[in-house]
C-alpha cells in the first residue's frame, strides 16, 4: 500500500492506494495536531504503507510533523514531491513554462501531470482553495503558465484589513449562497462585490484561456470546487477532487527519473470532454 498526503494551506488531504486503485481517503484541517490526529487514529487502522509521499505548500512546520509523524509510525521517510522542469507523462513529456521551476508550486505541477495521464488534449487545470490557481497546458506538453486569483474569503479579508472600521458582524464563507446583484447592507454588498469580481475574473480567464488551447478540457478540483462550478457562466468542467493526489502518485509510485527526493519537502511560495480525455479517475471524499 502506498499513502499519499497533499498539505495545502486550509487542508490536508490524504489517500491509500493499491496496485494503482485508490483504497481510502480523507482530508483534515491543516494545523499539526489534527496531522496528529489523523496519524493516531484514522490512519493507524490502515495497512501499513510501503512507501508515503508528500506534496506541501503549506511550510516547513507541517512537513517536519509529517516527516516525524511517518517515521515514528511506520519508521519511514517521506518521499516529498517537487516540481520538475520535465516530467515523463502518459502521453507526452510535460515541459514546465517557468524559467524558475521550484517557485511553481508543485500541488499545480502534480495536478498537470494527473490531468495529463487523463487527458491527450489541450487542458487547464483549476485549482480551487486559499488561492485559486490556473495552469495551461498544450497537447504537446508545453506549458504556458497559470494565473494566481484569491478566494472570496481572501478578498473579504484583505479589505477589512485595510478598512478595518467597515461595519461587519461576521466572517465570509466562500460556499455561501449566491449574493444579489446589488445589496441594501453594507455586508451583503461586500459580499456581493466579493462574489461578482471573483466570478467574473474568472469567467474571463477560462475565455482567454480557450482562446490560446484548442478545445481545452477544463479539470476542476480542491475545496470550493463547487462552489466555483456553481457560478454563472463558467464552462463545462471536469470535477477530480483527487487531481492533486492522483499526481503525486502518478509521479513517485514507480522508480525512474521522474522520481522525487527524499525527505526534501517543497519551500512554501505560496467537463468539456473533447481533446482526448482517455478515462475516468477515481472519486474523492470532500
Amino acid at each position: 500500500m502506498i499513502l499519499t498526503f497533499d498539505i495545502g494551506n486550509s487542508r490536508i488531504k490524504w489517500a491509500s492506494w493499491q496496485d494503482g486503485e485508490m483504497t481510502a481517503n480523507g482530508a483534515v484541517e491543516s494545523t499539526a495536531d489534527a496531522l496528529d490526529a489523523l496519524m493516531s487514529h484514522t490512519l493507524a487502522t490502515q495497512p501499513s504503507p510501503q512507501q508515503v509521499q508528500a506534496v506541501c505548500v503549506a511550510g516547513e512546520a507541517l512537513a517536519g510533523a509529517l516527516q516525524q509523524g511517518v517515521a515514528r509510525q511506520w519508521a519511514l521517510d517521506v518521499v516529498f514531491f517537487h516540481t520538475t522542469g520535465k516530467f515523463a507523462g502518459r502521453h507526452c513529456t510535460l515541459v514546465n513554462a517557468y524559467a524558475d521551476v521550484s517557485k511553481h508550486g508543485a500541488d499545480r505541477w502534480a495536478g498537470l501531470i494527473a490531468a495529463s495521464d487523463d487527458c491527450a488534449g489541450d487542458l487547464c487545470v483549476i485549482s480551487a482553495g486559499t488561492a485559486i490557481t490556473m495552469d495551461l497546458l498544450r497537447s504537446d506538453g508545453r506549458h504556458l503558465g497559470g494565473r494566481i486569483l484569491p478566494s472570496m474569503t481572501t478578498l473579504y479579508d484583505a479589505l477589512l484589513q485595510s478598512a478595518p472600521a467597515i461595519p461587519v458582524t461576521g466572517r465570509l464563507q466562500d460556499n455561501g449562497p449566491e449574493p444579489a446583484l446589488f445589496a441594501d447592507n453594507t455586508e451583503e454588498a461586500i459580499r456581493s462585490g466579493c462574489f461578482h469580481l471573483l466570478a467574473s475574473g474568472l469567467r474571463e480567464a477560462c475565455e482567454q484561456a480557450a482562446t490560446v488551447l484548442d478545445e481545452p478540457v477544463f479539470y476542476l478540483t480542491g475545496g470550493l470546487a463547487e462552489t466555483l462550478q456553481a457560478f454563472p457562466g463558467m464552462p463545462v468542467m471536469r470535477h477530480q477532487p483527487a487531481l492533486i493526489l492522483q499526481g503525486v502518485y502518478i509521479a513517485l509510485a514507480e522508480p525512474g527519473p521522474n522520481k522525487a527526493s527524499v525527505n526534501k519537502p517543497e519551500q512554501a511560495t505560496s467537463a468539456n470532454t473533447t481533446g482526448g480525455c482517455s478515462r475516468e479517475k477515481n472519486g474523492y471524499e470532500e
